[in-house]
């Protein structure tokens, strides 16, 4: 793996090794003093503002802090905060809205005086609120209710001064055939960006399973010799590291399918709409005719059941 691939990749690494880090201090020691020192990694340290000042890392806890220029403008920290709200790992999300709640907290003046001294609020400031209020609804309870205490820390907010959304059609378009190459990487894409946001390897198991079979029905490689070596050049770095150890993997489905009733919401089959949209994929699936589309939908079932939003981009195909 290139050392610079890793850039994006840097604080979900350290996230998941940091619960490691009192039972085995020497080993995520080394590895996070190895990762610091790259200088192909320096403009991704400023990410790493959840990692502690801990004994064993002590010399690491420094370098990311002379890497975080707490003396920028307020509304350059604020916007570098926001980005790792938005974060896909729930862990990393959930430091950053802490992390985020102390700035508030410590730059009280300089926030009331964007709030309230301007005539309009400053973009930044309105992506923070707007991306605020989506996360009061996210499943994950601890980011629902830090988000919440966020806003409390801004304060009342003049709804005339938040501009509407607008609809940008180009992010939206529906890709009707399953079969289509845009299909195949806005599928992949949502795979990988699952993927990363697994805590557990059985979960992780699951969707390498989906993109090893994406990338086999739609026979995407690097290999110069692939026609569809295009699309493989087309996904980021990131995404081509993720995936590659995929090409030449050998997962299997080992869990037999249970049959169920019609699913009905609010049954025990469908108690929340998560659990109802994946048995209801499940039911459908085995009745498709198309059996290229079954099989694909077939092998990503298990990450429908695992990630929201996954189904959510599964399922109107499914249906």
């Amino acid at each position: 793996v290139e050392i610079s691939t890793l850039g994006p990749l840097l604080g979900t690494i350290f996230i998941s090794l940091l619960p490691y880090l009192d039972n085995f201090s020497a080993e995520v020691s080394t590895i996070f003093n190895f990762l610091v020192q790259q200088e192909e990694l320096s403009p991704y340290l400023k990410d790493l503002f959840f990692v502690p000042d801990h004994p064993a890392i002590r010399n690491v806890y420094v370098t990311i802090q002379q890497a975080m220029d707490s003396n920028r403008p307020f509304l350059d920290i604020l916007k570098e905060a926001l980005h790792n709200v938005t974060h896909e790992n729930v862990d990393i999300r959930v430091e950053a809205l802490r992390h985020l709640k102390e700035l508030l907290q410590i730059n009280y003046r300089p926030l009331q005086d964007c709030v309230v001294g301007a005539e309009g609020l400053d973009p930044v400031l309105t992506e923070l609120v707007e991306t605020l209020i989506m996360g009061c609804s996210d499943t994950n309870l601890s980011v629902a209710l830090t988000c919440a205490e966020c806003l409390g820390e801004i304060g009342a907010i003049d709804p005339g001064n938040l501009p509407r959304k607008s609809f940008n059609m180009e992010k939206t378009i529906f890709q009707f055939s399953v079969k289509s190459e845009l299909f195949a990487l806005a599928a992949l894409n949502e795979l990988v960006r699952a993927f990363q946001t697994c805590r557990d390897t059985h979960n992780m198991d699951a969707f390498s399973l989906a993109i090893q079979e994406l990338l086999k029905a739609f026979k995407i490689a690097p290999s110069g010799k692939s026609v569809k070596k295009h699309l493989w050049d087309s996904f980021p770095e990131n995404v081509q590291e993720v995936m590659k150890p995929l090409l030449t993997s050998k997962y299997k489905i080992s869990v037999s399918r249970t049959s169920i009733p019609h699913p009905v919401y609010g049954s025990s089959f469908g108690r929340s709409l998560c659990e109802w949209g994946f048995q209801w994929a499940n039911k459908l699936i085995p009745l498709m005719k198309d059996k290229f589309a079954a099989s694909l939908f077939e092998s990503c079932l298990f990450g429908m059941k695992l990630d929201a939003q996954t189904l959510m981009f599964f399922l109107p195909y499914v249906v």
